[in-house]
């Protein structure tokens, strides 16, 4: 499926359907912006195209721009939007094996006191 159309059937089902707030609408929406921006810039134009691999390149590409806390909510929107797709429409979710690790911020804070001692 055409991106373009995955993100506006995307779009309708957690508006309508799903009832969630603008706010949250909001947020998914823009997430979902700065992925497809990126696959564009490597030329995935299709859902069906997007592999494990290149979710992969994509959340190390934000490493160095975003907070990890920023990007642990871009890959809940990722997620939501794949895991749609799939149910809704049988396509794969490359999303399935994809695992965004966040450190704690307490455990953050004790190896930054320990690595810049």
């Amino acid at each position: 499926m055409k991106i373009e159309e995955a993100y506006q059937k995307y779009t309708t089902e957690v508006t309508v359907n799903e009832g969630l707030s603008k706010h949250t609408v909001k947020s998914y929406c823009s997430d979902l912006i700065i992925y497809f921006n990126y696959l564009e810039s490597i030329h995935i134009e299709d859902t069906k195209d997007i592999t494990s691999n290149i979710l992969d390149d994509f959340f190390t590409s934000l490493k160095s721009t975003h907070k990890q806390t920023s990007i642990y909510r871009i890959s809940a929107s990722i997620r939501s939007f794949h895991h749609f797709i799939a149910f809704y429409y049988d396509e794969k979710d490359p999303t399935t094996n994809i695992e965004v690790i966040t450190i704690p911020p307490v455990i953050k804070a004790t190896v930054e006191l320990i690595l810049y001692k």
